[in-house]
């Protein structure tokens, strides 16, 4: 039976993504601004989840899952805050792509795109795990290459100085599926596969300041959460850390994250229980001693009229402490920082909250949305500590508008 439920989660996941339609190739700005300005509207799509994005000098790009009257196809877009190209079909043959990341490769402008999808000659196969280098002109510079040899369940990646990056992907037998590790080089080359852990999903890799990485990935079996050092292609001090988070008959698990501040370490659990309520849970722990609390509910209090000194350029926030105003669809910003920010709706606010210290302390209100999310928004940040926040906003015309803001302005 857990079988069963974990094919048909990946069947529902794979269908919020399949069926999509491109837009028009103008960029739109919506009546309707954000705290931070303008609303970019990148295209229309059937996508319930944000769409990828990146950053390339100075040019954002992104990435989403689109269709015309032709048939299925994967898009992307570069723009900046005030000009936007035209929308642009990638040559890429599709069956059905979706969870698609944009990362960048081995030199100015050039984006690795990664990607699950179907081998075209072997449909009833599972998805395999792929990627290809996008030229400035989001032109691939070779074929798509495949990464993964097995089913493809989940992957997480982790970013190298060079312009490479390290891929590590649930897979195998469905039964039992185990977690693996793959380098892929700055040209979009993958080297030879290494086998992790068996009785293993839903991997999530974390940096921490000092150049280390941290795995953190969920027992296949019974959901307890296991901690390792990732070195390499190898793990080293794994670590059970004693918690799960108990889903009901019925119940789906649609997310699970770790993040990072200077003194904690978080873990988040993105559910959706049997009736459709979207909820957040979440553990901590000191970073200095395995000490986690048990998963509970995350919600913020009204927030104050005291502000919150963020450190991004982004404004202040408001400070607030743990309440019963829920999060659903939490995403949190990659890296380790003082604070760790998650994207959320709450309420009908598209919102960021601050985490510091192992406890919620702020609140930035960054977009009333139309209709309540349906998928994961998506934050980024750059060098200069500027936000990205995008998202996807259903539509009564059946579609979605994949939206992003950012506190950059020109």
């Amino acid at each position: 039976m857990r079988f069963l439920s974990r094919l048909f989660c990946v069947y529902v996941i794979g269908l919020c993504l399949l069926m999509t339609a491109c837009g028009s190739d103008s960029t739109a700005v919506i009546e309707q601004r954000s705290a931070w300005g303008k609303i970019i509207t990148i295209a229309q799509a059937e996508q319930s989840h944000a769409p990828a994005s990146g950053l390339a000098t100075d040019n954002i790009i992104t990435a989403w899952v689109g269709a015309d009257e032709t048939g299925i196809f994967q898009y992307a877009r570069r723009f900046t805050v005030s000009t936007a190209e035209q929308i642009q079909p990638l040559p890429i043959p599709p069956v059905y792509p979706y969870a698609q990341s944009l990362l960048p490769a081995f030199e100015n402008g050039y984006v690795h795109l990664v990607w699950l999808d179907a081998r075209y000659d072997d449909i009833a196969g599972g998805t395999r795990l792929w990627t290809v280098v996008l030229s400035p002109e989001l032109i691939p510079t070779r074929g798509a290459v495949q990464v993964s040899d097995v089913p493809t369940l989940r992957y997480t990646l982790l970013t190298q100085e060079d312009g490479g990056f390290q891929a590590i992907y649930s897979g195998g037998l469905p039964s039992e599926p185990s977690l693996y590790a793959q380098a892929i080089d700055p040209l979009g080359r993958p080297r030879p596969v290494k086998t992790l852990v068996s009785d293993a999903d839903w991997p999530c890799v974390v940096r921490i300041n000092d150049g280390s990485a941290l795995l953190f990935w969920l027992r296949y079996s019974d959901g307890q959460v296991f901690r390792a050092q990732l070195v390499d292609e190898t793990l080293e001090a794994v670590t059970s850390l004693g918690l799960s988070l108990r889903l009901m008959p019925g119940d789906l698990l649609t997310g699970f994250n770790a993040g990072l501040d200077t003194t904690h370490a978080y873990l988040l659990w993105n559910v959706q229980r049997l009736g459709g309520a979207n909820e957040v849970w979440m553990a901590v722990s000191p970073l200095a001693v395995d000490d986690w609390t048990e998963p509970q509910r995350l919600g913020i209090s009204t927030p104050t009229d005291d502000t919150f000194t963020t450190g991004f350029n982004g404004g202040a926030a408001q400070t607030v402490t743990s309440g019963d105003q829920m999060l659903r669809w939490a995403a949190p910003l990659a890296g380790q920082g003082d604070s760790l920010v998650l994207a959320a709706q709450i309420g009908d606010k598209l919102s960021l909250v601050y985490l510091r210290g192992g406890e919620i302390v702020a609140v930035q209100e960054v977009v009333t949305l139309a209709q309540d999310l349906i998928g994961f928004p998506a934050l980024y940040t750059d060098r200069d500590r500027h936000f990205y926040l995008a998202w996807s906003q259903p539509t009564d015309a059946g579609t979605a508008d994949l939206n992003l803001t950012t506190t950059k302005v020109n």
